[in-house]
C-alpha cells in the first residue's frame, strides 16, 4: 500500500496503452482494457484499480484465473495489481503464463515502512481527512502489507518460470521516475 503500484500500472498503460479505458464486464470475466495493456479489474475510475480485489473476490478463484488469461490471450501487456494478493496466486498465474507461452515478471515496489507511513498519511489528508485519521490500525495495517509482499516476493524466488524485478521506490512521486526504472531493468 502506497509504495507505487498504481503509479506502476498507469505509466504503463499511458506509455504502451493505444486506447482510453474500456471495461469488459461478462459472465465471470471482468477487465480494462487499454489496447496493448490489459488490467484485470476495473481500472477505469480516475487513478484507482480494482485489481485482483474487489474484482477477485466477486468472480473467485476461477474468474479471475479465466480473467487473466483473457486478458493475456488479447493483449500483449497484461498488468495485475492488488493490494490483497497472496502467494497462493503465484503458482496459476505461472501456469498461465506457460500456457500462453508469455513471460511472467514479479515487480515489487520497494520502500521503507517509514516512506510507506508518509505516502499513506499524504494519501489521507490528500482525500480531506485529517491527522485523526491516520490511526494506528491503518498504519498496522501497511506494516503488515508490507512485510507480506517482501515475503511473497522471497517465496516465488523459489518458483521456476518467473522474472523478477525490485524497483526501490523510496522518494519516488512521479512517472517519469518509475518509467525511467521500468527502461533501465530491462522490462520495457
Amino acid at each position: 500500500m502506497a509504495s507505487g503500484k498504481s503509479t506502476l500500472r498507469r505509466a504503463f498503460c499511458t506509455v504502451f496503452g493505444t486506447h482510453d479505458a474500456e471495461l469488459i464486464q461478462e459472465e465471470g470475466i471482468e477487465y480494462t482494457s487499454f489496447g496493448r495493456v490489459g488490467c484485470p479489474g476495473k481500472c477505469v475510475k480516475g487513478d484507482g484499480c480494482d485489481g485482483l480485489d474487489q474484482s477477485f473476490s466477486k468472480l473467485k478463484k476461477e474468474g479471475g484465473i479465466r480473467t487473466t488469461e483473457r486478458c493475456i490471450r488479447e493483449h500483449e501487456i497484461v498488468v495485475l495489481e492488488g493490494s490483497q494478493t497472496t502467494f497462493q496466486w503465484v503458482k496459476p498465474l505461472v501456469d498461465i503464463c506457460s500456457r500462453n507461452n508469455c513471460d511472467f515478471y514479479m515487480v515489487l515496489m520497494d520502500c521503507r515502512l517509514w516512506e510507506n507511513y508518509k505516502r499513506l498519511k499524504k494519501r489521507i489528508l490528500a482525500r480531506g481527512e485529517t491527522d485523526k485519521d491516520v490511526t494506528d490500525s491503518r498504519l498496522n495495517n501497511v506494516r503488515a502489507k508490507n512485510k507480506q509482499y517482501k515475503g511473497i516476493f522471497t517465496k516465488s524466488q523459489k518458483v521456476e518460470g518467473i522474472n523478477f524485478i525490485r524497483i526501490d521506490t523510496e522518494g519516488m512521486e512521479v512517472e517519469e521516475e518509475i518509467m525511467q526504472l521500468i527502461e533501465e531493468s530491462g522490462l520495457y
